[in-house]
C-alpha cells in the first residue's frame, strides 16, 4: 500500500523490530487468548510511553534496546 502513496506523511509505518519501542499483538476474532493479549498489549503501551519520555529526556536509544534485549 505505502508503493502507491506519493506524500511520505501519509505512508504507514511500523515499528523497527531492532528499535526500544515494542509493538502491539493482534486480536483476532474468537481468539481464547485476548484477555492476555488485552493485558499484555497494556503493558507495551506503558513500555513505550516510557520509552517515549526517555528519548525526550536524552537516554540515547542504545540503551534503551539493550534493556529492552535484557528483560525479554
Amino acid at each position: 500500500m505505502n508503493e502507491k502513496l506519493k506524500d511520505a506523511d501519509y505512508k504507514m509505518q511500523t515499528f523497527d523490530k531492532d528499535g526500544p519501542y515494542l509493538s502491539l499483538k493482534k486480536i483476532g476474532k474468537n481468539n481464547p487468548n485476548e484477555k492476555l493479549i488485552k493485558e499484555n498489549n497494556k503493558q507495551r503501551l506503558i513500555w513505550n510511553k516510557n520509552v517515549s519520555v526517555a528519548l525526550g529526556g536524552g537516554i540515547p536509544a542504545e540503551i534503551l534496546k539493550e534493556v529492552k534485549r535484557v528483560v525479554r
